[in-house]
């Protein structure tokens, strides 16, 4: 069992994060974390018990929270990989140049930045093209002629 958590509630979806791979995932702790995942640092977790709606005298259970690794990705598709640090660079780039004077604008450009800052943003991107299926290899076996 797995929680899945992306950032798009607050409007990063429209520049591509919150998609896709997410970055980080809650897993249960007595679990190893998914491929491609490690444990965060410093280590999170929650305990079930903790809230209102644990059932009183049962046994608790805790989620640890696992981030992306940044190489989880690596040597899949070597094309796709160098075409996700291409969009990475050009998202980065964009975001420097242009300001804006909103401040609900301005906070969800500057959360969408820290999050291209992250080692593994390149492996979030990869993997957000890679699940979108647009850029699934084709397949092709020999054909008789």
């Amino acid at each position: 069992t797995s929680l899945l958590v992306r950032r798009s509630s607050n409007g990063t979806a429209k520049y591509g994060s919150g998609s896709g791979v997410p970055v980080t995932r809650w897993v249960l702790s007595s679990a190893e974390p998914p491929a491609g995942y490690e444990i965060s640092e410093p280590r999170k977790r929650f305990e079930a018990s903790n809230y209102p709606e644990f059932p009183a005298g049962e046994e608790s259970w805790s989620y640890s929270k696992v981030d992306l690794r940044a190489d989880a990705l690596n040597g899949e598709d070597p094309e796709l990989e160098a075409f996700a640090e291409e969009v990475r660079r050009e998202l980065i780039l964009q975001l420097a140049q242009n300001e804006e004077s909103d401040p609900w604008q301005a906070s969800t450009r500057s959360l969408v930045r820290s999050i291209l800052q992250q080692p593994n943003s390149r492996a979030a991107i990869q993997g957000s093209l890679r699940m979108s299926g647009i850029f699934a290899r084709i397949r092709t076996g020999e054909v008789d002629a």
